[in-house]
């Protein structure tokens, strides 16, 4: 059996250059992106689009059997929106 691994002909890495997982509210996040090819080389990619989305994540009690439970449902918000172009320095 083959299975594919890539269904776009190069990847997007995307690297925090802030410390830690999080930021403070607030504060303004900054990231290095790159394209590179299935071989990993550098590709250039104009127009990019993207999206940042809020998860907004609620929570449902219930009474079954006697016990409450309760399951969590998360949405996503869209936040915002654009492109940007990926070069090759």
């Amino acid at each position: 059996m083959t299975v594919p691994v890539r269904t776009q002909s190069y990847a997007i890495g995307i690297h925090p250059l802030f410390e830690g997982a999080t930021i403070p509210e607030g504060q303004g996040a900054t990231f290095d992106i790159l394209a590179v090819a299935p071989e990993g080389t550098p590709v250039a990619k104009p127009d990019l689009a993207w999206e940042l989305v809020e998860e907004r994540t609620t929570y449902q009690w219930y009474l079954k059997d006697g016990r409450y439970n309760y399951q969590s449902v998360t949405r996503s918000v869209p936040r915002r929106s654009g492109t940007l172009s990926i070069g090759l320095d």
